[in-house]
C-alpha cells in the first residue's frame, strides 16, 4: 500500500483501530487521479473501502493553481514586482523599472501587475479551501 502510495506523490498520514476496523488516512496531492490510487490499493488489499475524501490546503496546490490562473506576463510582472521590491514600504524599484525590464510600458506593467493582483486576491478568498486531496480508507 505504501509503495502505491510513494508512486503518487502520496503519503501516510496515520491510521486509527476501532471496533474491529483498521482507518488509514493518505495524503495526495490534487492532480492524482483518486479512482486509479484506490483502484490500485484495492487490488492489493480487496477489503479496503474509501470510506472519505477531501481537499487540504498546501503551498504546492497553491503554486500550481496560481500557475493557471495568471497569464504569463501576469506572473512575470507579480515576481518581478515582488524580487525588485515593488511592494516593499519604501518601494526599491519603480514601475517604470520593471516595465523596463519585460520590454513594455509603464501602463501596460500596471495592467498586468492589476490583474495579477485581483486574481490573487480573488483565489485567496474564494477558491483556497480546496487545495490537496486526503483519503480516508477502512478494512475490516
Amino acid at each position: 500500500m505504501f509503495a502505491t502510495f510513494a508512486d503518487h506523490g502520496g503519503h501516510p498520514k496515520g491510521g486509527i483501530f476501532e471496533n474491529g476496523t483498521l482507518k488509514i488516512l493518505g495524503e495526495f496531492p490534487a492532480t492524482v487521479d483518486e479512482e486509479t490510487v484506490i483502484g490500485e490499493i484495492a487490488d492489493i488489499y480487496p477489503d479496503l473501502h474509501c470510506v472519505s475524501r477531501r481537499l487540504v490546503s498546501t503551498p504546492e496546490l497553491s503554486r500550481t493553481l496560481l500557475g493557471e490562473i495568471l497569464s504569463d506576463r501576469q506572473w512575470t510582472a507579480f515576481q518581478l514586482a515582488y524580487y525588485a521590491g515593488y511592494f516593499d514600504r519604501q518601494r526599491k524599484s519603480t514601475g517604470e523599472d520593471i516595465a523596463d525590464r519585460m520590454g513594455i510600458t509603464r501602463q501596460t506593467f500596471h495592467r498586468h501587475l492589476r490583474e495579477a493582483e485581483r486574481r490573487i486576491a480573488q483565489f485567496i478568498i474564494e477558491d483556497l479551501d480546496d487545495d490537496r486531496l486526503m483519503i480516508t480508507a477502512s478494512a475490516e
